[in-house]
């Protein structure tokens, strides 16, 4: 992990505590820690791993860097997985230990699960080592904290250079100190810190929901200059009323993790302008370590609906194009990962070799802005009518955030927080919807939920819908 040769101020602070660590002082302890990983492994892991449950504090921190300043591959997890779901990853993989672990582990002992500050590795002596520049720095799940066995390998080059690109799109000087509410077992979130960490900035981390007046005493107290979010937290800083508060400090919002609908876009990137303050859509997946394009603000609102233009590093391609020039979307670019694992033997073999096929449908405009229509996995048939889920969900998400799944021959939208009579309003477009798409009647149905269900790293958990509707 590339920490910045150049910081001099705060490194990390925790917004829950109001502990910081100065960038001398983080160097300290990560290299004290990575010396003790490094006893501890005689200096090489072959095809080991690492498990670490990232909570999002200063300790954590310290954990993840040192284990790839040490060369040690680890496995960001949830720290609120199921316990079913750790026991079925640990099968899996075998980790040599399990670091913050919230409870003791069969065949780990406790120093191993806590503090870690000795343990023994559990290791297979006769695997053929691979060299660290080939070998994954940092596993991420595809699914959240669902506990599915399938891992994203990044590598020490796709992380640190994605970081520089995003240091260098946004614009991320030593000045800077940019919130990180994010997860930092989600690409994402852990992109925030890598970032920051690059450029010599201060990264303030933060559990408080933007519903909570913690959240604001962190922005205003530590003087926070950007603010990230998906697009579920964008409706909740819609709910705590975010363009009218005062953001004086903050001079730039980003938002990833799927798409806003462009309304909101539009509604955000004014209220936020008349603050002197940015907008930047970005776009990315895990396999991608994670970002893969960014929309300058200076492009809003005229470019609306676009994820902007592939990261400096990238490039975007269109492959199996309609006569309108949408197809699928391949990222083609350093920060590619080196191929998906499900268990322990798959470790450190790359099976990703060229452009990374997203499974987003998209377009390029005539100036090389991105525009992402929808998911080739996100299609529903009806009758052996193709639908689009996201196209469904834009027809009602003004009422509320909504969220579209399949059923056997229908479709249900699951709207939060409506009321019966919202509930019948959004019938009648349901019914206009099934006119339009010629399906029977009630293949579309609406639901209410009270909240909906998010994974580990707030996007929405649409496996969980679907088993309800």
């Amino acid at each position: 992990m590339t920490i910045s040769s150049t910081g001099s101020g705060a490194a990390i602070v925790s917004g829950d505590t109001g502990d910081e660590l100065s960038y001398d002082e983080l160097r300290s302890r990560v290299d004290a820690r990575a010396a003790d990983f490094a006893r501890q492994t005689s200096g090489s892991l072959t095809n080991d791993v690492v498990f670490l449950q990232a909570e999002s504090t200063i300790d954590a921190v310290v954990d993840y860097l040192a284990l790839r300043a040490a060369e040690v591959p680890v496995v960001m997890l949830d720290p609120a997985m199921a316990e079913a779901d750790l026991d079925r990853l640990i099968a899996s993989y075998r980790p040599a230990a399990v670091l913050r672990a919230s409870r003791p582990i069969d065949g780990y002992s406790s120093a191993t699960t806590q503090d870690a500050e000795r343990f023994e590795l559990r290791r297979d002596n006769d695997e053929a080592p691979v060299s660290w520049a080939e070998r994954a720095a940092v596993l991420l799940p595809t699914s959240g904290s669902t506990g599915n066995p399938k891992l994203v390998q990044l590598t020490a080059q796709n992380l640190d250079v994605n970081a520089a690109d995003i240091a260098t799109v946004l614009g991320i000087t030593g000045d800077d100190r940019g919130l990180a509410p994010l997860p930092l077992f989600y690409s994402y979130g852990l992109s925030i810190l890598n970032s920051h960490l690059a450029a010599g900035a201060t990264a303030v981390l933060s559990t408080a929901s933007p519903l909570r007046p913690e959240f604001w005493d962190v922005v205003s107290g530590q003087q926070v200059t950007s603010i990230p979010g998906v697009p579920y937290s964008y409706e909740m800083f819609r709910r705590a009323g975010l363009l009218d508060r005062n953001l004086t400090s903050v001079r730039y919002m980003t938002q990833a993790g799927g798409k806003l609908p462009k309304d909101q876009v539009v509604e955000f990137h004014a209220g936020l302008a008349a603050k002197d303050c940015k907008l930047f859509v970005m776009y990315g997946q895990t396999e991608a370590a994670p970002r893969m394009s960014t929309l300058p603000s200076d492009d809003l609102p005229s470019s609306a609906g676009s994820v902007g233009f592939a990261l400096p590093s990238g490039r975007f391609d269109i492959v199996d194009a309609d006569d309108s020039g949408t197809g699928e979307v391949v990222y083609e670019g350093p920060n590619v990962m080196i191929g998906y694992v499900n268990s322990r033997a798959d470790l450190g073999v790359r099976t990703q070799h060229g452009g990374l096929r997203t499974g987003d449908l998209g377009h390029l405009d005539d100036d090389g802005r991105l525009f992402i229509t929808g998911r080739l996995k996100r299609m529903a048939k009806l009758f052996g009518t193709r639908v689009n889920l996201d196209d469904i969900e834009a027809t009602f998400a003004a009422a509320a955030p909504v969220a579209a799944v399949e059923g056997k021959n229908s479709i249900t939208v699951f709207i939060e927080g409506a009321d019966d009579e919202g509930v019948d309003a959004n019938k009648t477009e349901a019914k206009q919807l099934e006119r339009k798409l010629r399906v029977p009647p009630r293949t579309i149905r609406v639901s209410s939920i009270e909240q909906l269900p998010l994974t580990g790293n707030g996007k929405i958990d649409y496996r969980r819908l679907t088993d309800d509707a």
